[in-house]
């Protein structure tokens, strides 16, 4: 029971944090299409979890059952030997039966009630929840997006909340291989803009275009292909270098540190004892910000995107590190979109 209890701990442990750094990683997740790779990886934990789980509730009922067995034995044993001595005890063995029995559904019973009225209130958040990211999702067409060669934003306006327009009149017209920084005050709208051209948001109003067509008109596989995303404080998976940069998408040992070169963290990788399959993230080797804002680049670069957004990525870095991630950013092909706050 200790053993299956310590499994049990460690396993909810692992997926808790495995779930919370997806859930830092929510935009970057969708940008880059990994959402059900995400999922999937998940979904393994918490089949793992839901056996150790079932593992711990089976020895947690089976203590009272074997006690319960044992006890009506020992009546039953008492009722022969009462029997054998000439002893009359039948009205006292149907009894005692008939009352160890009912104390034992009674418990069930009383355990059982007690768990559904302890869940239910957890269970209405979870259901409620649901409810609402569903009702987020971004509808998607079936028009393929190839190379993002143009953007439009016309009239373009969002609010989180009616009334409170976080965006407003934003007219903005980006062609290929074009750098465009937005500048304005913390609050002003910077994030907003960039989730929207990220195709996380649409418009409250106007009209948002790529190519031509409008993102729902896409397939998300195809649109995911083309953009990417680096935050302000980029979070890292719980995994290895390697499945950080590859970021659950197809790519070859010699693509990763492709992109790990380009991104200016080769050097620190290949000085790692365990190199790429070094881990790192939430309980693991710990990175310093521009060594984790290096890695997130080379997430991005490594899928080749004609639209990168770049969401104040040196913000918190030194001059050195702000110097390699120009430096790198460079290295992109001369058609890609660059949209920098």
């Amino acid at each position: 029971m200790k053993r299956a209890s310590k499994e049990h701990t460690d396993i909810t442990r692992d997926l808790q944090l495995s779930a919370t750094s997806y859930a830092l990683l929510n935009r970057e997740l969708h940008v880059f299409g990994a959402t059900d790779a995400a999922v999937a990886h998940l979904a393994h934990d918490n089949r793992r979890l839901a056996d150790r789980f079932r593992r711990v509730r089976f020895l947690q009922r089976l203590t009272p059952g074997v006690y319960s067995q044992v006890m009506l034995s020992s009546i039953v044993v008492l009722v022969a030997i009462s029997h054998a001595l000439g002893v009359s005890a039948t009205t006292f063995g149907v009894m005692a039966v008939l009352g160890v029995r009912a104390l034992t559904y009674v418990q069930i019973l009383n355990t059982l009630v007690q768990q559904h009225i302890e869940a239910q209130p957890f269970i209405d958040e979870v259901v409620d929840a649901i409810a609402e990211k569903r009702a987020m999702a971004a509808p998607r067409g079936e028009v393929e997006l190839g190379p993002v060669e143009r953007i439009d934003l016309r009239d373009v306006g969002y609010e989180y909340a009616p009334g409170v327009p976080a965006l407003r009149g934003v007219e903005l017209s980006i062609g290929a291989g074009e750098w465009v920084g937005i500048v304005g005050p913390s609050g002003g709208g910077k994030t907003t803009l960039c989730n929207l051209v990220a195709g996380l948001l649409t418009p409250s109003s106007g009209q948002y275009l790529v190519n031509g067509h409008r993102p729902q008109d896409h397939t998300a596989a195809s649109w995911a292909r083309q953009f990417a995303l680096l935050s302000q404080e980029p979070t890292l998976l719980r995994a290895t270098i390697g499945e950080n940069i590859a970021f659950h998408r197809a790519a070859t040992t010699d693509e990763i540190l492709a992109a790990a070169d380009a991104a200016g963290i080769l050097e620190l990788i290949e000085s790692l004892p365990e190199g790429l399959d070094t881990p790192v993230g939430e309980g693991s080797s710990t990175l310093s910000g521009g060594q984790r804002q290096r890695l997130a680049l080379a997430r991005t670069i490594l899928a080749r995107p004609t639209c990168v957004i770049l969401d104040e990525p040196t913000s918190a870095l030194d001059a050195a590190n702000e110097d390699r991630l120009r430096r790198s950013l460079a290295t992109m092909s001369p058609e890609t979109i660059v949209l920098v706050v």
